[in-house]
């Protein structure tokens, strides 16, 4: 199934595609540092896109759904890489670059009395390769509301030197977005350590910074029935 999906609407789609990941009942570990989505970009525009869920052991409702996605983890990569591929073909459609997904993973492990689930797999062509510089921006851009802080690495040696919308933390190869930001018109740019004035990502961008349960009901009944 593919998307012709305008970017407003490939944003929502992104957006629900993380939602999706979750389980029924109970809550997760919602305060954890460790939830995020992460976009680490490679040098040839291709980024492996990671969406990390914490959820509270100690609540049995949360302990029993958790090893629910113990048992069906196969289940639930596949479902998120095809959800993520529809989006990816949305989004070739809008910036006429040519996209796949490929390599979804789910890798979910215990720490104490915390389960943390992470969803990956690798999206080609998500940047796009202007000359030196690489640009991320769709889908993010337009109507992308997550419930949990973006985050955007820079490949090896090079830095985030421009962005349109202010990260929340950041350093030359890194920049988070907390969930209070809106991401209207989002772009960072990142090349070689400058950007076209020399200068390196202004100071002043870098501040302080301190539902997977949306919808996470669909992914876990087709793992259980396809049992």
């Amino acid at each position: 199934m593919k998307w012709h999906l305008r970017a407003g609407a490939l944003a929502a789609a992104l957006a629900l595609v993380i939602s999706l990941a979750g389980v029924p009942g109970g809550a997760a570990a919602q305060e954890s540092p460790d939830e995020r989505i992460v976009v680490d970009v490679e040098a040839d525009g291709d980024a492996t896109v990671t969406t990390v869920y914490t959820y509270d052991l100690s609540e049995e409702g949360n302990r029993e759904a958790f090893e629910a996605l113990e048992h069906d983890r196969g289940n639930l990569s596949a479902a998120y890489a095809e959800r993520l591929r529809a989006v990816a073909d949305g989004v070739a459609n809008e910036t006429d670059r040519e996209m796949a997904t490929e390599d979804a993973e789910a890798t979910i492990d215990r720490r104490d009395d915390v389960g943390v689930v992470r969803l990956s797999a690798t999206w080609t062509n998500l940047a796009a390769v202007d000359g030196d510089r690489l640009v991320l921006a769709t889908p993010f851009d337009d109507g992308f509301d997550p419930d949990r802080p973006l985050v955007v690495r820079a490949p090896d040696g090079e830095e985030i030197t421009d962005t349109a919308v202010e990260p929340t933390e950041g350093s030359d190869g890194q920049a988070t977005w907390s969930t209070d930001r809106d991401l209207s018109g989002f772009q960072a740019t990142m090349t070689g350590g400058s950007d076209a004035s020399g200068d390196p990502l202004a100071p002043s961008l870098v501040v302080p910074v301190l539902g997977l349960l949306a919808g996470g009901s669909l992914i876990v009944a087709r793992c259980r029935t396809a049992r």
